[in-house]
């Protein structure tokens, strides 16, 4: 069982056959702070690592990641989708999108995201959903 961001984030590298040294050449991250975090010396991941997965890594589903909720990779329904929301954020067409993501594109995605489940909870589960608060809650 994948418990930790850790541990989800070390069966990602698995899964894309990607050693330490290789995923922080790709995207720039220090290879000291990401052996730190997967070693257990550090236990919340960094930001900077959280903007480099998202912005080399846009099928990582970073909800999965984060809360091990979901799956591994994303489909590309949903990649398209993220790029139209990206596009939507920054007023461009979706084909323009050539930047890395910003933060604040990262925390709208999630929320979206967040939403999409939450909908999904109240549709499915409605008992679950008024137990968790969200039976009533006003979209982000």
């Amino acid at each position: 069982m994948l418990d930790t961001v850790a541990e989800r984030l070390s069966a990602f590298l698995r899964n894309k056959n990607l050693k330490q040294t290789e995923f922080c050449k790709t995207t720039g991250y220090p290879e000291s702070n990401l052996s730190n975090f997967l070693t257990g010396k550090t236990t919340n991941p960094r930001i900077e690592l959280m903007e480099a997965l998202a912005n080399h890594f846009p099928e990582l589903d970073l909800v999965w990641l984060l809360s091990g909720t979901g799956t591994m990779l994303r489909e590309r329904a949903a990649l398209e989708a993220d790029k139209a929301t990206i596009a939507e954020l920054r007023a461009e067409e979706p084909e323009e999108i050539d930047q890395p993501i910003t933060m604040k594109e990262i925390v709208a995605l999630l929320k979206k995201r967040v939403n999409e489940l939450e909908r999904e909870i109240m549709d499915n589960n409605p008992g679950l959903a008024k137990k968790l608060g969200i039976d009533k809650m006003p979209e982000l």
